[in-house]
């Protein structure tokens, strides 16, 4: 029972930060695209 809750977990883990994390942008009124973009920049320039 516990092993195939946290199989179900660990499956839904990382599609369920991929949506809420976007979500969460959207619902404070920040620019995700923009920002996400913006980040990516800086990380080229830090590599």
């Amino acid at each position: 029972m516990l092993l195939s809750i946290l199989t179900l977990i660990s499956q839904w883990a990382i599609p369920f930060l991929l949506l809420a994390v976007p979500l969460y942008g959207m619902l404070k009124k920040v620019p995700v695209y923009e920002s996400f973009v913006e980040g990516a920049e800086q990380g080229f320039y830090t590599a």
